[in-house]
């Protein structure tokens, strides 16, 4: 077993109550805490071969190049209008500016291949504001009322960020063929269909909504980099199908009033921008970051050189 770290920097997580021993506790043999402090003293001990570095590893070439990065001042100075950067997922901090970023990169994506966006609108119901609903008496004989929606509130809802959404289900999806997509959830692991894998818009079979919008039936998705070839019958190599899903959570209008309502949509986003959360344990490249926005970020790099940084790109309010 091999331990690296600066142990006598910060206690262990949870504090010493979780430590192998400690010089606070008592030793006492007749208890159960005293018998595992001593089996962890006496483990603790049999570490017997310590190697200590007394060079600073942070002035490292390549740690420097990082920091100077970060900092805004780069070695090189990449351009975000050329390609690998130009359709690389910007990480910020809040799903509003996420939001902002998708959009913009679907409307840039169209114009650049020459298509045109294809609006996917949701299919909701609306079950009544939360705020009315605790001034409510509940009563076992009342039956509960069926979720229902108007038109004018269905438009309400389609012109919402998708962050209004609780679990950010999106009202509506402008999508083309090749556009950038990341599942949003965890559908079928045997298939890679997994919360966070990345993507691109293969084909669609759409049908129309109960107020006359175009919604999504099935969503094929081009699978970029799965970790074994998937393979599904009548489809090419690494397409898979996905179809809408339930999502029920509080949304947020315009007025701040919260309604509970249940959407029916595909579970995917487009591919320009994602949160610091969402990104932790993936390995992107090339990376681009809003330093701005994020406060922590864990990121796996696989490359230097594939990391970029925003420090302008968006303005704090």
């Amino acid at each position: 077993m091999i331990f690296a770290g600066d142990f006598a920097q910060l206690p262990p997580i949870g504090g010493e109550s979780v430590s192998l021993y400690s010089y606070r506790k008592s030793t006492d043999a007749n208890k159960y805490n005293g018998q595992c402090a001593a089996m962890g003293k006496s483990l603790w001990h049999s570490v017997t071969h310590i190697v200590i570095l007394r060079k600073n590893m942070r002035n490292m070439l390549r740690s420097c190049t990082l920091c100077n990065r970060a900092r805004g001042h780069r070695v090189s100075k990449p351009y975000v209008g050329k390609s690998p950067w130009r359709d690389a997922p910007i990480i910020v901090g809040k799903n509003k500016y996420k939001d902002e970023i998708n959009r913009l990169g679907c409307l840039r994506f169209a114009a650049d291949t020459n298509q045109k966006l294809i609006h996917f609108y949701s299919e909701d119901l609306a079950s009544g504001s939360t705020d009315q609903s605790l001034n409510v008496k509940s009563s076992r004989k009342k039956k509960q009322a069926k979720p229902t929606i108007t038109k004018e509130l269905q438009q309400h809802l389609w012109e919402l960020p998708t962050c209004a959404h609780e679990t950010h289900a999106p009202p509506v999806l402008s999508l083309c063929i090749g556009l950038p997509v990341i599942i949003r959830y965890n559908i079928a692991t045997e298939l890679s269909i997994t919360k966070g894998q990345r993507g691109t818009v293969y084909a669609w079979h759409a049908s129309v909504g109960s107020f006359g919008q175009c919604i999504l039936d099935v969503l094929f998705v081009l699978l970029d980099n799965p970790p074994t070839p998937i393979h599904v019958s009548a489809l090419p190599l690494n397409v898979v199908p996905l179809t809408r899903h339930k999502t029920k959570g509080t949304v947020t209008l315009k007025n701040d009033v919260k309604i509970s309502v249940t959407r029916t949509q595909i579970d995917v986003l487009p591919g320009f921008s994602m949160t610091a959360h969402v990104s932790q344990g993936q390995s992107l490249i090339p990376n681009a970051t809003d330093l701005n926005t994020c406060i922590l970020l864990y990121l796996k790099v696989e490359q230097l050189l594939q990391l970029l940084s925003f420090k302008d790109l968006i303005q704090k309010k």
